[in-house]
């Protein structure tokens, strides 16, 4: 979740994420025998290592984050196709053709019971699970905090969110910073934009 405010507090990133190393990476895949070919790309059996890379067109800075993305895929020996799409696009994609590897995908969700169908269950055509995310501490997690009333299941709600980052389903991809600026008065902001009753005018002014 992060979507302000959010109904179960806490952070469940911070320290679940595996750690970055490229050499680490090199072996694994050194290991499971993609061997860096012409080109420095990876191939097995004559296969190239290579992978779609989709991305909503709804923000300049998507295109950015995917560039670096995709660079350090390249380093890794990983050839990676930049698909830009529009939102409907990516619906088509994700739920029917199925043509990606990779995506920035977004999911807009006010309460951690609505990302269920997405991170568990049937796959399309039968559900809305598009990444085929097989995760048995998530599902487990949110079918116990499902039979909690209010706030009182967010311990579950949160530990299930920690099981999808260490397993790397979902991983923070790119953040940015969206400044707003006021003249002569203040306000309170949550999930990045004013709150229009907290709106003051300076005393004087």
């Amino acid at each position: 979740m992060t979507i302000a405010p959010k109904p179960c507090k806490g952070d469940t990133v911070s320290g679940n994420l595996p750690e970055h190393n490229l050499s680490a990476a090199k072996h694994l895949l050194d290991s499971a025998g993609w061997k860096v070919g012409p080109g420095a790309i990876r191939q097995k059996n004559g296969k190239k290592l290579s992978l779609t890379l989709i991305h909503e067109t709804s923000a300049d800075q998507i295109g950015s984050a995917a560039e670096l993305a995709v660079k350090e895929w390249k380093d890794l020996g990983v050839a990676v196709t930049e698909k830009p799409q529009t939102d409907t696009e990516v619906n088509t994609t994700i739920f029917s053709t199925g043509a990606w590897d990779i995506g920035w995908i977004t999911i807009t969700i006010q309460l951690p019971s609505q990302l269920v169908p997405f991170a568990s269950g049937a796959e399309p055509p039968n559900g809305t699970n598009f990444a085929h995310i097989k995760n048995a501490d998530y599902t487990r997690l949110v079918t116990q905090a499902a039979t909690k009333p209010g706030d009182t299941g967010c311990p579950q709600w949160n530990a299930a969110e920690v099981a999808l980052v260490k397993q790397s389903d979902f991983v923070p991809y790119y953040d940015s910073v969206a400044p707003t600026w006021t003249n002569k008065a203040t306000y309170k902001d949550i999930g990045g934009g004013p709150v229009p009753t907290s709106l003051r005018l300076l005393a004087g002014q």
